[in-house]
């Protein structure tokens, strides 16, 4: 995914808020945001794999300074990164939103529990769950 992926992805989050706004409820802005990101993202994951299916293996990768690294360093990241995309994949919504707002996001479990309206000990057993979960998923592709 490429940074106007992403900045389209945000637009229509927007929009989409921006016409419901009026039916939340005070106090529920931040999950609406949440789950309507998630969904948008997930949407687009699946297009983006229908559009890979139907493409050539040719992929144009765009270069950030930061980014100039030797052929083999960016094989490598790339790898990873496909690595890490696939796991994610494979595991349930309800899992990985967790196991990402805590792993990548830094939020910490009583904010998640929050922000997904989720009881403390659901959100601690998804996490808990998920990290095993991402442990065997990512034995399993490396093997």
């Amino acid at each position: 995914m490429n940074a106007a992926d992403i900045e389209d992805g945000a637009q229509i989050v927007f929009m989409i808020c921006a016409r419901r706004i009026d039916d939340l409820a005070p106090g529920s802005e931040f999950p609406f945001l949440l789950g309507t990101a998630r969904r948008v993202a997930a949407s687009h994951r699946r297009s983006l794999h229908r559009r890979r299916e139907n493409q050539e293996d040719g992929e144009i990768v765009e270069l950030a300074p930061a980014d100039l690294r030797s052929p083999e360093q960016m094989l490598e990241r790339k790898r990873e990164r496909e690595l890490l995309s696939r796991v994610l994949a494979k595991m349930s919504d309800a899992r990985r939103s967790v196991f990402m707002l805590f792993t990548f996001h830094g939020f910490n479990l009583a904010e998640i529990a929050s922000h997904l309206q989720l009881p403390y000990g659901t959100v601690a057993s998804r996490l808990s769950r998920a990290r095993r979960d991402f442990e065997t998923l990512a034995m399993r592709e490396v093997v």
